[in-house]
């Protein structure tokens, strides 16, 4: 994915300036806790509370946080603005349409990145979307450059629970593009679980089954990634075929780059065998790949393999053959 060029770089000056000017005002309701429900034009906020004037261009008043409505940053704010401002980015991600979805809501993060503080945000929200439309669409070096920056970072501040699970995933993808293998290694090792009993005979830890088949696959990717850059590539390879089967078709990209990879790990193997188990497994991989994405994904020494694997049936030891006519053929079969 290569949307941002110069417009990243516009962007994340941006972000990480996060300056306000008098122009940069949303208008909101809000629920105070005494006071009613007061409509205004918000600003933004500080450690205290939010800036709120009665009109466009009138001077801000601090409202303290303790003030508003609500618990913790579910704060019960009303962002006039919210819904038409993500609904085109809505739209696309709904679609997985991750190209538009990115350049839709990295608009809205330009426009308001003024509401870096305030609780539940939506430049906030439309940088979470932003950065999950990237790392969907594999774009894990582009994902590492707007993760730390202040709005990147406001996620895990002022976004609701909901938001954080994922956000954590966002940061271990973060941590793959920008080539952090020891800091994410690190990471996947407070979530393994221990060698102990039946998973001994594994030889490595595995992640707990409660983690969901989504975050799964994904820790299997990383884990085969961590394994790669230190030239385990068993071990890497072991993950990547994990990590295909959690996937569930539910992260399309991912997936390709998982197949991509394996199929570049057998053919650079001195010990492969066109004709042995390891061939017989790419040429599975390969025809999948090629029936999902089309012939054209398939790099020019997997193209050989692109066929359908043949089945073999063999019968249980000891099983009665089918009794033959005369002649020889098969009652069944009708003979070969």
């Amino acid at each position: 994915m290569k949307l941002f060029s110069p417009f990243l770089v516009a962007t994340t000056v941006l972000i990480t300036a996060a300056s306000v000017s008098a122009q940069n005002v949303t208008p909101i309701q809000v629920a105070l806790v005494k006071g009613g429900n007061p409509q205004g034009y918000l600003s933004g906020a500080n450690e205290q509370g939010i800036l709120m004037a009665r009109t466009a261009s009138g001077k801000p008043d601090l409202i303290p946080f303790s003030n508003i409505r609500g618990e913790g940053v579910d704060k019960l704010i009303n962002f006039v603005e919210r819904g038409k401002a993500l609904n085109v980015g809505n739209t696309h991600f709904g679609s997985e349409n991750y190209d538009a979805a990115a350049a839709a809501f990295q608009g809205v993060v330009q426009k308001y990145s003024y509401l870096v503080d305030v609780p539940s945000n939506f430049a906030s929200e439309a940088m979470f979307f932003l950065m999950e439309s990237l790392k969907r669409n594999g774009d894990y070096e582009q994902l590492f450059k707007l993760y730390n920056t202040p709005l990147g970072q406001s996620v895990g501040k002022v976004l609701g629970a909901r938001y954080q699970e994922p956000f954590k995933s966002q940061g271990r993808f973060a941590m793959l593009g920008g080539k952090q293998f020891d800091a994410l290694e690190a990471e996947l090792k407070t979530l393994e679980q221990p060698l102990t009993n039946e998973n001994k005979l594994l030889g490595y830890p595995t992640f707990p089954a409660k983690l969901g088949p989504r975050t799964l696959s994904e820790l299997s990717f990383l884990r085969a990634h961590v394994a790669l850059n230190k030239k385990e590539d068993r071990q890497g390879l072991e993950d990547l075929y994990r990590s295909l089967s959690y996937n569930f078709s539910n992260q399309s990209t991912m997936a390709r780059q998982a197949m991509e990879k394996i199929t570049q790990l057998h053919l650079s193997d001195p010990g492969f065998k066109a004709d042995g188990i390891k061939g017989r497994s790419l040429q599975a991989l390969v025809f999948q790949k090629g029936t999902r994405y089309g012939e054209d994904s398939l790099a020019d020494g997997a193209k050989p393999f692109f066929s359908r694997p043949a089945i073999t049936v063999t019968a249980p030891q000891g099983a009665d053959r089918p009794e033959k006519k005369a002649g020889g053929e098969d009652s069944l079969s009708g003979g070969e």
